[in-house]
């Protein structure tokens, strides 16, 4: 619980939503580097940046999104990364504008960029407490479905057994005709 409240009280609490970089780097094709290194480019570049208690990817900043996007086309730049993002794709619309903003961008670490909840190596983000501890799936033998399953394997050679019986009853009476003439 500490943890938790503890990066509760590091967020920005006048900035309602969050950027999630696995989102941002889909968007663009590129791998996602360390949390850190995108706090410590919105820090250099001035902007107020925290993680937030939502997503354990999710950054809560006041950068606009010319400076987001700035930013994630100058990480492809340092990646040296080709990108193969399809023609009319917003990613590829986003890593082709030229700003001035991409020559501004600093990934040089920033003393604030790790806060301190995460230099305590407290427990931010409550993990399952088990394997399949969610609800469990409901029971089959209610299930209509299962039902007619049953049915159908119950009368499954239903008209075989029926012959066959029928036909055991005619030999039966064969063969009491058979004893009893002779």
């Amino acid at each position: 619980m500490v943890g938790m409240l503890s990066m509760v009280l590091e967020e920005l609490q006048d900035i309602p939503l969050y950027y999630e970089l696995a989102r941002l780097c889909n968007i663009t094709k590129q791998s996602q580097g360390k949390v850190t290194v995108y706090l410590s480019a919105l820090l250099n570049a001035g902007y107020r940046v925290s993680l937030t208690h939502a997503n354990k990817h999710g950054i809560k900043t006041d950068a606009p999104n010319t400076f987001i996007w700035a930013m994630m086309r100058a990480w492809a730049r340092r990646e040296g990364r080709k990108s193969n993002l399809s023609d009319g794709s917003p990613g590829k619309t986003i890593m082709e504008k030229k700003d001035d903003l991409d020559d501004t961008v600093n990934f040089e670490e920033h003393p604030l960029a790790n806060p301190e909840s995460r230099k305590n190596s407290l427990k931010r983000f409550q993990m399952n407490p088990e394997a399949n501890w969610g609800p469990k799936m409901r029971s089959k033998t209610s299930t209509l479905k299962n039902m007619e399953n049953r049915k159908k394997i119950k009368n499954q050679g239903k008209y075989t057994k029926k012959k066959l019986s029928e036909e055991g009853d005619s030999n039966a009476k064969k063969l009491r005709t058979d004893i009893g003439s002779s």
